[in-house]
């Protein structure tokens, strides 16, 4: 008797534990009006990535070059930046765990190790401290569908400037919103 109450409890402990779990993984469907934007403006910092492709790829291991302004256009240096990719649709996150560093200074990050690899809608969330400031950003973007990659084009055409033109190029864009 005593042998089935334990199973009786452990399969009830099982059973809570896949609930629960469940309970977190509910796939979402795709908005209708989604922003696939390079640039991200929140409450503390505003953000935009480019890529050492000129989309960001299928199936390919590539790196980003993020940059972070403060709210008055000013280049955010030494912010700890931790970045998360998944697939709402799907309840599945990338193969790769992608890692920040700091870059060529003026609010530049380096992104290694990003890989999407299945076309669809991917989140990429930043969680960005600095200071006393903390905000998330994210991104969505259309991997392998389409025009999904317009926004980011358009910021990959200033990528034949040098670090510092591109940089400035942007922050002056940014400062216009």
């Amino acid at each position: 008797m005593r042998l089935f109450i334990i199973a009786i409890f452990a399969l009830a402990c099982a059973t809570t534990a896949v609930a629960i779990d469940s309970f977190q993984k509910i796939p979402r469907q795709r908005p209708d009006n989604m922003n696939t934007s390079a640039t991200w403006i929140s409450p503390a910092f505003s953000v935009a990535y480019f890529t050492d492709e000129s989309v960001v790829p299928l199936n390919k291991i590539h790196t980003w070059t993020l940059f972070v302004t403060s709210k008055d256009g000013s280049p955010v240096e030494d912010a700890e930046i931790s970045i998360s990719g998944d697939m709402p649709e799907h309840l599945h996150g990338m193969t790769t765990e992608p890692r920040v560093s700091r870059g060529a200074g003026l609010g530049q990050y380096l992104v290694e190790g990003m890989n999407f690899h299945m076309p669809g809608w991917w989140e990429i969330t930043l969680d960005i401290s600095h200071g006393r400031s903390r905000n998330l950003v994210i991104f969505n973007l259309l991997i392998g569908e389409g025009d999904g990659m317009k926004d980011h084009n358009h910021m990959q055409q200033h990528m034949n400037m040098n670090t510092n033109e591109k940089w400035l190029s942007k922050r002056s864009q940014w400062q216009g919103f």
